[in-house]
């Protein structure tokens, strides 16, 4: 236990924490419940200038990461004090579900993540990667649908600003409001002048994965279930569970799903090729409307990416899909 927080005070002092105080607080440990009382020993922490309850794992094995949701949120509502957990170690699609829930924690020499403060999140390589955080921002629909694009089609590593309007069909004044989003937050910055600027992303694609996460938001805006009618073809690709049983051993469910983006599907209810009325009848599927395009993101173009299929089920309450969608992220190739 020693060992680990010796580790954190010279992690600390390597990211440049100043006024740094950690100090055993056994009055939060006995208001906490006893199952949280025994898992963890709480220290009174100041870091970085901000107020905190450490909560350091003492025993194996390591909580899943629903559990610690679960368990910062009730030390939370005990404490009234914002939670960070002191982790040993964490796998990368566990470190992806905490900072999707807005978790705070470290696992020293290798990864913190504080919201609103710091985030290091190693690249390969080792090194690390900081980031001061500002207040938590989440990007457009426009400006998330060009990070997933980047993350993963390699076709685009130099694209100007210009290219990337053409690609995306944004006009000059949409994609200067991408730009400044995407700047706003750590992202990216744009190098050259005229139409020679490019958009930079300066950290490989798994580390800016990492770090885009408390920006992004699941692309779903509604599900409706719908008939197709017979002999329409639609921007349908397979979806949800539909799509998650294609890349995990899970079951995809009675009923198809399929994404397509809000403005198609508009369209398609008031041309007739859809149908909303017909809840719970056989030959119904379920619509998702995404708040972009599914096909201007798909890399095999037969189904939705995996980045978008990911946040769209990544507050999924069964556990069943999370181990699913974990396995996906696992096999990510980046």
């Amino acid at each position: 236990m020693n060992n680990l927080i010796q580790a954190l005070k010279e992690y600390l002092l390597n990211v440049g924490a100043e006024h740094v105080r950690l100090a055993l607080d056994p009055a939060a440990k006995q208001r906490m419940p006893i199952y949280l009382g025994s898992r963890y020993e709480a220290y009174d922490a100041h870091l970085f200038g901000r107020e905190y309850c450490l909560l350091h794992l003492k025993k194996d094995p390591l909580p899943s990461p629903a559990d610690l949701v679960k368990h910062a949120a009730k030390a939370h509502a005990v404490l009234e004090k914002p939670i960070v957990f002191l982790l040993p170690s964490l796998q990368s699609f566990e470190r992806q579900r905490l900072i999707s829930k807005g978790v705070a924690f470290i696992v020293p020499h290798h990864h913190v993540y504080l919201p609103m403060v710091l985030v290091d999140l190693r690249k390969l390589s080792g090194q690390p990667s900081f980031q001061f955080l500002g207040d938590r921002h989440e990007l457009s629909a426009p400006a998330q649908m060009l990070l997933l694009i980047y993350l993963q089609h390699a076709d685009v590593d130099n694209l100007s600003l210009n290219e990337w309007a053409e690609r995306l069909r944004y006009s000059p004044s949409s994609m200067t409001r991408v730009r400044r989003d995407l700047e706003e937050v750590g992202l990216c910055h744009v190098k050259g002048t005229g139409k020679a600027r490019n958009l930079i992303f300066e950290h490989d694609r798994r580390s800016l994965w990492d770090l885009a996460i408390p920006h992004l938001r699941s692309p779903v805006k509604a599900r409706t279930d719908c008939r197709v009618a017979s002999g329409n073809e639609l921007p349908l690709l397979p979806a949800g569970l539909s799509a998650l049983a294609n890349r995990s051993m899970i079951s995809a469910g009675s009923a198809p799903i399929y994404a397509m983006s809000m403005s198609a599907f508009k369209a398609a209810i008031e041309v007739g090729k859809l149908d909303r009325h017909c809840s719970g009848e056989s030959d119904s599927v379920e619509i998702e409307q995404w708040i972009y395009a599914p096909a201007a993101i798909s890399v095999d173009g037969r189904q939705v990416d995996d980045l978008s299929l990911y946040l769209s089920l990544r507050d999924s309450p069964d556990e069943r899909v999370q181990a699913a969608v974990a396995e996906m992220m696992e096999a990510l190739r980046w």
